[in-house]
């Protein structure tokens, strides 16, 4: 969503930027039961001020911890089976 609002001229800065509109919220099923989650807005801004301050905005360990949970989906989508991390 962010790509698309700066290459329709909108600042980062604005107000709402990296919101996401409604119909791209994600959906959490729990058996029969679904309920539509709203998406945490992004904002690029953060990221790249905390890189200038010398910091680093995303944990090693959590991006580590994120892929494994990327692959384990992937194998699960490709075996067609429940894969446990």
């Amino acid at each position: 969503m962010q790509e698309e609002r700066l290459r329709a001229g909108r600042a980062p800065d604005e107000p709402g930027f990296g919101e996401e509109p409604r119909e791209r919220w994600g959906v959490l099923a729990a058996g029969e039961q679904t309920e539509t989650v709203p998406t945490e807005p992004g904002c690029y801004l953060d990221f790249y001020r905390a890189i200038a301050a010398g910091g680093t905005p995303v944990d090693p360990a959590g991006a580590v911890a994120t892929l494994a949970v990327l692959e384990a989906a992937r194998r699960s989508a490709a075996e067609h089976a429940v894969v446990r991390l």
